[in-house]
């Protein structure tokens, strides 16, 4: 699909930035239910090309089919549309975390971070200087990570992240995009 003027300037803020996208859910409302519905189809392209410029994004959505209640046809589109991009988005984040009532527990963590993990730990351990970043190490620090925060809604997510980040609600407010 084409993008809208209005994306791109959303995308265009976000590049080089660390950046919150919530809510999935709302975001996938908006696109299939508003005056000027578009088709959902490249929600997930737009979302994983946000990932790619920002320096980091956390993408947040809500679990909404956990009731197992069967919803007029039009809600069930919905659902399916969301279920569809969530399992794209979480299954090429970097991370991905379920919240529940607060509580964070890591369902995914990529290779990569992995190693930048243990990378960090050796600098620590021998309490050395990093070395100069060259060649495959400049790839790698130029490489972008998105997270997936997944739960319940009213399940914490927020708090959670600002916590684990450690934002004030106005910071938080400062990296999230909202429209």
């Amino acid at each position: 699909p084409t993008r809208r003027s209005s994306d791109l300037l959303v995308l265009e803020a976000c590049r080089g930035k660390d950046v919150l996208l919530e809510d999935l859910p709302n975001l996938v409302a908006n696109e299939m239910f508003s005056s000027h519905a578009h088709s959902t189809v490249g929600i997930a392209e737009q979302i994983l090309d946000l990932a790619h410029i920002s320096e980091s994004l956390i993408c947040v959505t809500g679990i909404l089919t956990a009731d197992g209640r069967k919803y007029d046809e039009s809600t069930m589109k919905y659902l399916k549309e969301l279920a569809a991009i969530e399992r794209t988005l979480a299954l090429l984040a970097d991370r991905v975390i379920e919240v529940v009532c607060g509580q964070g527990s890591e369902l995914k963590r990529s290779f990569r971070v992995d190693e930048d993990m243990k990378e960090h730990k050796r600098e620590e351990e021998t309490k050395q200087e990093p070395e100069e970043v060259t060649g495959h190490e400049k790839k790698r620090e130029k490489e972008h990570k998105m997270i997936f925060v997944t739960g319940p809604m009213f399940s914490g997510k927020r708090e959670y992240i600002k916590s684990a980040l450690n934002l004030s609600d106005e910071e938080f407010a400062e990296r999230a995009v909202w429209n």
